[in-house]
This record gives C-alpha cells, sequence and structure tokens, in this order.
C-alpha cells in the first residue's frame, strides 16, 4: 500500500489532456498576435477547445 500523501500528490498533478491544452493555448498565445489570436478564436472549434480545456481542469 502507497502511503497516502504520495496518493494526494499523484491526484493533484495534472492530466496528460491538461497538460496538452495548456500547452496549446500557450504556443498560440506566444506566437500570435493579440488580434489575430481573437479572429482566430472566434468560430465554434475553438469554444469547443475551451470546453474541453476547463472540463479537463475541472477533473479530479
Amino acid at each position: 500500500m502507497a502511503p497516502k500523501p504520495f496518493i494526494v500528490r499523484n491526484n493533484r498533478q495534472p492530466s496528460a489532456t491538461f497538460r496538452l491544452f495548456s500547452a496549446l493555448i500557450l504556443l498560440l498565445l506566444a506566437n500570435i498576435e493579440p488580434r489575430r489570436l481573437f479572429r482566430l478564436l472566434d468560430g465554434p472549434p475553438a469554444a469547443l477547445l475551451f470546453v474541453g480545456f476547463f472540463i479537463s481542469s475541472k477533473r479530479p
């Protein structure tokens, strides 16, 4: 049996999905000017991306 602090630390680590979304958004913010970024984020795919990001960030 693993000690409890180890289990708690494991649960607090972000999931692979969360890391992927974070990396994508950071790359977008780093490489695209604000105006182009907002034009890019104006469609349904971007809405789905952010919904997926928030869902994965709320998951335990």
